[in-house]
């Protein structure tokens, strides 16, 4: 495998329902180059690593197993599993995601291979909703003006000031700038967030454009109990409360001013505010709120207007008429 230029890092558990399909979809891909397969499984208490074991027999030259002995997450998978990767680029792929476009990584890597100043291309994709056994949203178009300023892009990136938030299976990396972040910043993957803060971290600061493809060569699987998905909402508000928590270790991990990203945290912490109060647990969202560490003006606003229900119905309506201002504009600016 020393003449491949890419490896397909796909991350399984507890994935037996979907596999196969995950791995079907990489090994019927028709490129002009050799790649690799390099897939994890945490100790998956299901069939899945009986499944990936079928597939190493049957493509022993193609696939590099690793096997947790016990159940570990997805960071700590991820730190034992980049080093491994010696290719000049890497793409990712959840063990429940799959590809249905079989030029997906030959697109991908090509358009890398001719513009050496691109460090990150990503696709369109489909949704499948799992519960609902139903297609979701199809997304094709990825619009971004990008800041020239590394920091700043950083900042406007976890803002998510796009289209949509690039899906880490639609994606191909350079290597190298992965590598680079993950040595100088070993702590992006102690966040327990997902593997896509490392990644966009490491593109906004040490990358130099980004690319979109507009093709759909994708099918991500919307599933309740994922990370990003819960049916339980108070889980869904500790990942809600989580992830602006993580953004702040994030810019001061690289010395990003805290005026230039707290307009972010307010984003994130008024879409709480609005999910809590809709589910009547506001009383979670006070809890959580008091393990930030951010400064009191920041704070204190959010304890003031969650000190009684007056002042929290006034602050939905106005986040209400502010949403609806911002769509008129948005609508009208285009």
């Amino acid at each position: 495998m020393n003449d491949c230029i890419l490896t397909v890092l796909i991350l399984a558990y507890n994935h037996e329902q979907y596999i196969r399909q995950t791995l079907d979809g990489v090994l019927n891909q028709k490129t002009s180059f050799r790649f690799k397969i390099l897939i994890t499984d945490d100790a998956s208490t299901d069939r899945t690593e009986a499944i990936i074991r079928e597939y190493i027999d049957n493509y022993p030259n193609k696939i590099i197993p690793v096997f947790n002995s016990k159940n570990i997450g997805l960071n700590p998978t991820l730190k034992i599993a980049f080093p491994l990767i010696d290719t000049k680029y890497t793409c990712l792929l959840g063990g429940d995601d799959y590809w249905i476009d079989e030029y997906k990584i030959e697109k991908e890597v090509g358009y890398l291979e001719a513009h050496p100043d691109t460090s990150y291309v990503h696709t369109g994709l489909k949704q499948w909703i799992e519960d609902e056994q139903k297609w979701g949203a199809i997304i094709n178009h990825w619009e971004w003006e990008m800041p020239k300023d590394r920091k700043k892009r950083l900042v406007s990136f976890l803002n998510h000031d796009f289209t949509y938030y690039p899906c880490a299976s639609t994606c191909c990396y350079r290597t190298e700038i992965l590598t680079k972040c993950n040595n100088t910043f070993p702590q992006l993957l102690d966040l327990t967030i997902g593997e896509g803060m490392l990644l966009h971290a490491s593109m906004c600061i040490y990358g130099v454009k980004f690319h979109y493809i507009p093709d759909l060569t994708t099918v991500y699987r919307v599933r309740s109990h994922s990370l990003s998905h819960n049916t339980d909402i108070r889980e869904t508000l500790k990942y809600k409360m989580r992830y602006p928590k993580r953004k702040i270790i994030v810019f001061n991990l690289f010395n990003i001013d805290e005026k230039q990203y707290r307009h972010v945290i307010y984003k994130n912490l008024d879409d709480a505010f609005v999910f809590s109060y809709s589910n009547k647990i506001l009383d979670f969202f006070h809890e959580e709120l008091m393990s930030y560490e951010i400064d009191d003006i920041l704070k204190n606003k959010y304890l003031i207007v969650t000190s009684n229900a007056f002042y929290s119905y006034v602050y939905k309506r106005y986040l209400k008429i502010k949403t609806l201002i911002l769509r008129l504009f948005t609508c009208f600016y285009h």
